[in-house]
């Protein structure tokens, strides 16, 4: 019986030669680097101790997982992964055989969060950081709060597989990418949406973009909206919760979705001279004000939807087929 190796991270990416790399992050179980196998750490793990990182370049994903399995001298444990980088080129080409081999082949488990980087995932799993001995833990906390804020989706592998199923779902990953501030402690960067059309990628959401979506779909948990007025001056309103519902309607053979997003929040900071406990109409103000900037943030996601990528990342067509089925084949492919 092999001992197993425990993989905290993985990465795919696709070399100029059309093969594919593998580069896992892996729990380094002796600490004093003097011995043995471990003897040889990357040097940019040289402050991250309780971890290593292996690349292997194969033909097939299983042929980069046999290499692996050789380069250890041991099998690799999957159970324990805390997310799944693919770099931008792989995507682009497209990812449906990644998929295929992760969820049949690498007892993972499916609810682990998929991630897409702008450059390299090899550069994503071999950094080190400052602030976690393991940098895995890290980006998993990262990635969390910025999905409280509505700036990331957290989408596991099954959820991506899932939407890849639905024909008119465009399916979307959250992004993650190397801080580009060489002059603060910051390792990575967790904001924005990856849009796919069926497993390959054709583009990117800034944060804007993607909390318009979140907003929309009801994921806005935390974060801050901020409005800027001649009459009001700057106000900053701390949200407290949110929901959404989206429901479809026809008109004349014209659909329309209708979005009603509630949110309550607090005012955290003002610059203006207003005191709403005087005079309770410039709460109304202050609401109207919220609801714009709301309002204009989904409109970017929409606008991103329709004009930048021509995919539905928010499922109207799904919505639309399950309410208008016997409208449907003759708006399908619109």
């Amino acid at each position: 019986l092999f001992r197993s190796a425990v993989a905290v991270a993985i990465g795919y990416d696709i070399t100029s030669e059309g093969k594919y790399m593998l580069t896992a992050q892996i729990l380094n179980p002796q600490k004093d680097p003097s011995g043995g196998m471990m003897k040889k750490k990357a040097k940019s793990q040289e402050n991250a101790t309780d971890v290593v990182v292996f690349s292997t370049i194969g033909d097939s994903i299983s042929d980069c997982k046999g290499q692996l399995t050789t380069k250890l001298g041991k099998e690799l444990n999957y159970g324990h992964i805390d997310f799944v980088v693919i770099g931008r080129q792989l995507a682009e080409s497209g990812i449906a055989t990644v998929l295929d081999a992760t969820l049949r082949g690498y007892n993972m488990r499916p609810d682990v969060p998929l991630l897409v980087t702008t450059a390299n995932a090899f550069d994503i799993i071999r950094v080190s950081s400052v602030h976690e001995k393991i940098p895995a833990n890290e980006v998993s906390n990262i990635l969390r709060l910025q999905s409280s804020f509505g700036f990331t989706k957290i989408v596991s592998i099954l959820d991506f597989a899932n939407a890849l199923s639905i024909k008119t779902d465009s399916p979307v990953t959250g992004v993650i990418n190397l801080s580009e501030d060489k002059n603060s402690d910051e390792t990575f960067e967790a904001a924005g949406t990856a849009v796919f059309k069926k497993d390959k990628l054709v583009g990117f959401m800034n944060m804007n973009e993607t909390r318009g979506m979140q907003w929309a779909t009801g994921k806005v948990e935390l974060g801050y909206v901020t409005t800027l007025s001649p009459e009001e001056g700057k106000i900053t309103f701390e949200i407290i919760k949110s929901s959404s519902k989206i429901k479809s309607s026809i008109k004349s053979d014209s659909f329309t979705m209708i979005i009603n997003v509630k949110e309550e929040s607090n005012i955290s900071e003002m610059t203006g001279n207003l005191d709403p406990m005087k005079n309770p109409v410039i709460m109304n103000r202050l609401e109207i004000r919220q609801n714009d900037a709301i309002t204009n943030e989904i409109k970017l996601a929409i606008n991103a939807s329709q004009k930048k990528f021509g995919a539905d990342i928010f499922g109207f067509g799904e919505m639309i087929h399950r309410d208008y089925p016997q409208k449907w084949d003759c708006v399908k492919d619109q």
